[in-house]
């Protein structure tokens, strides 16, 4: 944007300078006292004819030289003469011309001075030197903010380039390409073609709000509908500069006066909505400075469209610099907050897992207090009932309805499920709304099943694990019924998910959790006597799998020091003295928790097995006398020959053919794509008659946990 011209050294003015406003010939020349000033009496008109005697011409290429480039044309006695391609401002003469009058003919839009400055007559080649002076500077920063512009969107594209500097590059190439081709001579030296500074600038002044708008976003967090907002006025910038630039064929001054004005005032707006939003941020504040330098360095240049020159040469290109500057300033004081706010956060989180770590052993102490508390209960209700007559018989709950507190703390909320002499319901403990399962003895009970029931409840205290149903209370209500509070497992039992067998990856997936639930009761010396799918329960797990929970520990018992660990033949009495007397009076059968429970009126009858018939191993046929973890192993591959397989391995049942008398062929284990050789040749033995070839539940566990 030429704000002025540069006179030669030797710079002479037009003598007997004459005008008219307008084209009619029916006005007439007037005396211009000085070119320097707009004549009188415009009244709005835009067309003004100036002449003047051409002096002598002592230069060997004279021209004469405009301040502004208004002048469409100079004619010289009837000869048409054109500015220069890349000056227009300069009017080349002839030697001759010395003495002639010459006609200027001034047009303009912009509703500003047409004439200011001077019109010299003197050396085209000075003239032209003195250009390229006044453009230098200009020039060099266009180049500067071009190949700026252009590294930071090549550098912006690497693998651990900061996204931010890519904004800036597309908001400074563009403005550097706009303030290059103001500069007219140096920009003929880059690009000859005029028309293709035109399409540059054209495409320039679109492409640069999008990168402003998307910094504005990135660096301050603007909403999208600000966003829009700035997208809009992009399209409307790009729009009125086309406009401008297609008028330009007719008014030559817009196309190297407007641009960078557009621009300064865009980035005015966006620059008022982020500091009106965010004035408080530091990087807002150091975007106001670059701000107030771009607006405070263009506003000499933008008054020199009007005809008020403050200034002989360009300065906003020197605004622009500062605003570049600015910018790149913005992010890398964001990024030493992001950097500082991440060792923040660091610190922060170090502490914070510090005190989840102290409140994790915390909770481990507090959980495992609980496990000590319950456990106790358990065996003091146990033994308060053990030392009593074995057919005498206790309190129980007569009816429990929706509604009613149990041990004034747990509500009952529905009933999950019962049987003849017991039943579970879901259950919220008042003092935080959480919901568990609450099993309860009904009916008539003896104190033998009331001790059993207090077993049950002490033996699942005693382990905790994922793959165990957890007991978080035990007690008696108020009229002396002993009750169970256990984990509510919002899901199925095995026994109810028939429609999944046959299914080998699923099968696996639970048979891994079974076998580690089971691998920490034997761990802990327990033995659950009665493993089968209905006493295993099935939750949600992750996006679509599944759980599975070992529960109802109704007749598990713990082996005591002397047992045989190996799995052969375990005495009883591990855990008192009277549990003999228990364990001889379980019946066979059961159906899951509430069948267990429902059991209990047959308790009186003596010399049977423990367990499910279906699920037993065929030592259990001798009788109550056998307590091993090789039983549960057997179970353990019953379920698991059913669940991949879709069928039961033997019919009739291993304990039927074994208190038969009968042999015990052992069952061929189909292939299966889905289960490797290793995982089936293991699952083969735990169906081995010989308890002492079965493997143990470690195995099992360690096996299943490393298959995919």
């Amino acid at each position: 944007m030429r704000v002025s011209g540069s006179p030669s050294l030797a710079c002479h003015e037009l003598t007997d300078v004459t005008y008219r406003w307008g084209s009619s010939n029916a006005e007439p020349f007037t005396t211009l006292p000085s070119y320097g000033e707009e004549p009188p009496h415009r009244d709005g008109r835009n067309e003004l004819r100036v002449r003047g005697v051409i002096p002598e011409l002592h230069a060997i290429d004279p021209a004469i030289q405009l301040s502004r480039p208004f002048a469409r044309s100079l004619v010289i006695a009837d000869r048409t003469v054109d500015g220069l391609p890349a000056l227009p401002t300069v009017f080349p003469l002839a030697p001759n011309d010395a003495g002639k009058s010459g006609e200027f003919v001034i047009t303009s839009n912009a509703g500003g001075a047409l004439i200011a400055g001077h019109a010299c007559v003197g050396s085209q080649r000075e003239m032209v030197a003195g250009e390229l002076r006044h453009e230098i500077v200009p020039f060099g920063i266009s180049a500067t903010l071009v190949l700026a512009g252009f590294l930071l969107l090549a550098g912006s594209f690497t693998r651990r380039a900061i996204r931010e500097y890519r904004m800036v590059g597309l908001l400074l190439l563009p403005v550097g390409i706009t303030i290059m081709r103001e500069t007219t001579l140096l920009a003929a030296t880059v690009v000859p073609s005029a028309e293709g500074w035109r399409i540059a600038s054209g495409f320039a002044s679109f492409v640069w709000p999008i990168g402003l708008g998307l910094f504005v976003r990135e660096i301050f967090g603007d909403t999208r509908r600000n966003v829009l907002r700035v997208a809009t006025s992009a399209l409307a910038a790009f729009l009125a500069v086309a406009v401008v630039l297609h008028i330009t064929a007719l008014v030559p001054v817009y196309a190297t006066r407007l641009p960078l004005p557009l621009i300064a005032v865009f980035i005015a707006i966006v620059s008022v909505r982020v500091l009106v939003a965010q004035r408080h941020m530091r990087t807002a504040r150091i975007f106001l400075v670059g701000f107030v330098a771009l607006v405070g360095l263009s506003l000499p240049d933008l008054l020199a469209i009007f005809g008020i020159l403050l200034l002989g040469f360009q300065t906003a290109p020197f605004g622009f610099l500062a605003f570049g500057v600015s910018l790149v300033l913005v992010i890398q004081n964001r990024d030493r907050e992001k950097t500082v706010a991440l060792e923040t956060s660091r610190t922060e989180l170090s502490r914070r897992i510090d005190e989840l770590e102290t409140h994790r052993r915390e909770i481990e102490g507090l959980n495992e207090e609980l496990r000590y508390r319950v456990e106790a209960r358990s065996r003091e209700l146990r033994e308060a009932f053990s030392d009593t007559t074995t057919g005498q018989f206790v309190p129980v709950l007569k009816t429990v309805r929706e509604g009613d507190l149990v041990a004034e703390r747990y509500r009952i909320v529905r009933l999950l499920g019962e049987g003849a002499m017991g039943a579970v319901h879901e259950v919220q403990r008042t003092s935080d709304d959480k919901r568990f399962a609450l099993k309860v003895m009904s009916g008539e009970m003896t104190q033998t099943a009331a001790a059993r029931f207090a077993r049950e409840a002490e033996t699942a205290a005693s382990v905790r694990h994922e793959n165990l149903v957890t007991v978080v209370d035990v007690g008696l209500d108020h009229s002396r019924t002993p009750f169970i509070v256990m984990e509510l497992i919002n899901g199925r039992s095995l026994e109810h998910a028939q429609s999944r067998y046959g299914d080998v990856p699923w099968a696996l997936s639970i048979l891994r959790d079974i076998a580690a639930g089971l691998a920490a009761l034997h761990k802990a010396g327990i033995v659950h006597r009665d493993l089968k799918p209905a006493n295993i329960l099935l939750e949600p797990h992750g996006v679509t799998g599944e759980r599975a929970k070992i529960g109802d520990f109704g007749i598990a018992r713990a082996l005591s020091g002397d047992d045989d660990p190996s799995g052969t033949t375990a005495p009883m009495g591990a855990i008192g003295g009277t549990d003999a007397a228990l364990d001889a009076t379980v019946p066979v059968g059961g159906g899951g928790a509430a069948a267990a429970v429902a059991s209990a009126g047959s308790l009186t009858r003596t010399g049977l097995q423990m367990g499910t018939p279906l699920y037993m191993a065929p030592e259990s046929a001798s009788g109550g006398t056998n307590l091993t973890f090789a039983a549960d192993v057997f179970s353990f591959g019953l379920i698991a020959f059913e669940i991949m397989n879709a069928r039961r391995p033997f019919e009739p049942a291993a304990i039927i053919l074994a208190m038969g008398r009968q042999p015990i062929a052992p069952p061929t284990w189909p292939a299966h794509a889905a289960a490797p050789d290793a995982v089936l040749s293991m699952l083969q033995k735990t169906l081995a008659v010989d308890m002492n070839t079965r493997p143990t539940a470690d195995d099992l566990a360690a096996l299943l946990a490393s298959t995919p």
